[in-house]
């Protein structure tokens, strides 16, 4: 299970960032192609608001699109120091403004409301203590009718079902392997939360460890009662984006 330490250590001393987090989205082509065609659809009614937070925003691979549908404030939180200085020195908007954190803590943006929280391929590599640590803060930052997204572990609910600390193509990923879904999700609505969609997701290797959580505050959205979605196919969705979308990223 990646410990707090570990994740300082790996993204501020000894990851090598000179592709900047873009080796990451390789599987989809490109970050560019990830967003437009993976993650904007999963998030298009929420954003083009006013305030924006990030969580975990590394070298911005997700930064320089979400800024742009940011209207007044814009703020990434990271537990690198490298990571928050490369994000400093390359998005100069007035609207953006970034923090180093202790990768617990979200007390340096408590200043404001945010509309919509944002967080993808970063906190599958925290524990369920600190993912839950980090909802109850992201609860209590929300506008009324704010929203979250979040991208994190469910390997907790693999290794339950098949008592193997490996996902079936032999992988670890270096996920959380006590966070599942459902816990996240109970733990969401014991905390004044309403989820408004959960996606169970298939990565890299074939079982179903990862999740993407959409939730707000229990008053908003009224009428939603929480999906949970099961997608194993969603690797399958991010080959057919590197074969059709990517090439378009080239003209």
């Amino acid at each position: 299970m990646p410990s707090l330490e570990w994740n300082k250590n790996t993204w501020d001393k000894e990851y090598n960032w000179k592709l900047k987090g873009e080796e990451w989205s390789q599987v989809w082509g490109s970050s560019e192609a990830q967003w437009f065609s993976s993650i904007y659809p999963r998030i298009h009614r929420f954003i083009g608001c006013d305030n924006v937070l990030e969580i975990a925003c590394g070298y911005g691979r997700w930064t320089k699109f979400l800024m742009q549908y940011t209207a007044n404030i814009f703020s990434g939180v990271d537990l690198s120091e490298e990571c928050i200085q490369y994000c400093k020195d390359n998005f100069k908007a007035k609207k953006c403004t970034f923090f180093r954190n202790d990768g617990v803590s979200l007390a340096a943006v408590s200043v404001n409301k945010f509309d919509f929280v944002f967080s993808f391929d970063s906190l599958v590599h925290v524990s369920q203590e600190v993912l839950q640590n980090y909802i109850q803060q992201i609860l209590s930052l929300l506008k009324p009718d704010g929203v979250c997204f979040i991208h994190h572990s469910n390997f907790g609910e693999v290794l339950k079902q098949t008592g193997v600390q490996e996902d079936h193509g032999g992988y670890k990923h270096m996920r959380d392997q006590t966070t599942s879904s459902k816990d996240i999700y109970d733990f969401i609505l014991d905390h004044g939360g309403k989820v408004i969609c959960q996606e169970i997701i298939d990565w890299g290797g074939g079982d179903s460890i990862d999740c993407l959580t959409t939730f707000c505050l229990n008053d908003a959205y009224k009428g939603i009662s929480g999906k949970r979605i099961k997608n194993s196919r969603f690797m399958t969705e991010a080959n057919i984006i590197l074969e059709a979308h990517a090439p378009y990223n080239n003209l």
